[in-house]
Order: structure tokens, then sequence, then C-alpha cells
């Protein structure tokens, strides 16, 4: 309303001012006229598209913390459950699990203003490091391959595949294939050996799932997403020949 205002009031001062000024000063204030509406509409034009954005991250952003919110207390009330039981099968995994998910928040409240460090990492060391987090799970890799990412957004999107391998495919193995991209950058595909993914491959990584705690929110591939682009890298999910889901990354490096 404040721009359409604004636009017509100035459109009537021009018209008026050109219609009954003296001619030698009609010129000087058609010009005039045409740069203040240019400027009114680009600017109003432009707060628009910033509020729009603005309100579309802040939605975004309550999504995540009520989803968020969610599943830290599934994991809390789970540990509470195995604790009165006096049970200690799965605390490991449990708190694993709540660990990514504390992880995944930081990250994504400070992602915007943190300063991301490419390093050079070692695939295999990375995978190696790993393997006492995930020991239900067995690594198999095609190709060893030096990459240049910032290490803890590497990690923390390795971390967030493997976790939905475990939990949503029950994956008892992870295997890479590493392969030569374009453009200085590597192709690693990750396949599991789980059960077929029922859903959709277009809509993951995209956005965070809500009310669907059967088959996960989908925050972890949402923010590795995310992360993956800020340091360079792209990010695809797909389906192999077995209906699996098939995670694509490529990053900057090269083939060891």
């Amino acid at each position: 309303m404040w721009l359409i205002f604004t636009a017509s009031l100035v459109t009537w001062w021009w018209t008026f001012s050109i219609t009954h000024l003296e001619p030698e000063w009609r010129n000087m204030f058609f010009y005039e006229g045409i740069f203040l509406l240019i400027v009114i509409i680009g600017g109003g034009a432009s707060l628009i598209f910033f509020s729009y954005t603005d309100q579309k991250r802040t939605d975004q952003l309550k999504v995540f913390l009520s989803t968020f919110s969610h599943d830290i207390k599934t994991a809390i009330s789970r540990l509470r459950v195995k604790s009165d039981l006096g049970e200690t099968e799965g605390l490991n995994v449990e708190l694993q699990r709540l660990e990514l998910q504390l992880e995944n928040a930081l990250l994504l409240s400070t992602f915007e203003k943190s300063l991301f460090l490419k390093e050079k990492v070692i695939l295999s060391e990375v995978i190696s490091q790993m393997r006492p987090l995930f020991p239900d799970l067995s690594f198999y890799m095609s190709q060893d391959c030096d990459l240049s990412v910032d290490r803890r957004v590497f990690i923390n999107a390795l971390r967030n595949f493997f976790q939905n391998s475990v939990l949503h495919a029950r994956a008892t193995s992870i295997h890479f294939n590493v392969a030569k991209g374009t453009q200085g950058r590597v192709r690693i595909d990750i396949n599991d050996d789980g059960e077929p993914f029922k859903g959709d491959t277009n809509i993951l990584g995209k956005k965070v799932i809500v009310g669907q705690s059967n088959s996960g929110s989908g925050i972890g591939l949402y923010l590795s997403r995310i992360l993956i682009e800020k340091i360079g890298g792209s990010l695809f999910f797909d389906l192999n020949s077995k209906n699996n889901l098939k995670i694509t990354m490529m990053l900057p490096g090269i083939l060891k």
C-alpha cells in the first residue's frame, strides 16, 4: 500500500508539474520525475523482496526449532526409559543421536556468521576417525582422495548420512564410490545396504518435514546441503539400482 500510494502521489506531482510549468522547465521536471519514480519503485520492490526472504527464513527457522525440540525430547525420553529400566544396550546410540542433534542446532544458528576454513582433508582418515562412532557399520571405499573442505562441516555431514542409514534404513555397511569430477572437484557417491527408500528424493535436503517422526524430519540432510554448498560443494539425492538412497557429493579436491 505504501508503495502504491507514494508512486501515485509522485506520478500526480510529475504530471501536474509538466503540464502547468513553462516550456523551458518541463524537460527538467520530466526527467527528474522519471528518475524519482524509478528510485521509488525500485526501492519499494527491493524492500518487498528482502521482507519476503526474511519472512521465509524466519518460517524455516520456526519449523526447524519446533522439529528439533521434538527430536530432543524424544531422545531424552528414550534415555530416561533405558536408565530407569537399567538397560545399557543402546545408550551410546541414543547419546550419539542427541549429540548430533545439538551439533546440528549449533551449526544452523551460526553458519551465516561462521568463517569456514578450507583445509586438506583425507577421506580415508575421516572414515577411520568415525568408525568408533558407528561400530555396527562396515565401510568400503573404491578410492581415496584429498579434499579441500572445512573439516567440521564435512564430518558433520557424514555423521548425518550415517545416522540416517542406521536409524531409517537399518544399514550394516556404507560404500563410497569415489571418482574424478569436473572443474577440480571429486565426486563421492555414498550408498548403503539398508532397506529401500520409500520417500520422495526431490524434497530431501530442501526442507524440514514436520509431523513424520516415523520416517525422520530431514533436519540433518537439510543442514548438510546448506553447509556443503557453503564450502563450495554440492549435494544430490537419488535412488540406486536397488532403490536405496544414494547421496552424491561434489567437493573440491583431487584423487590420490
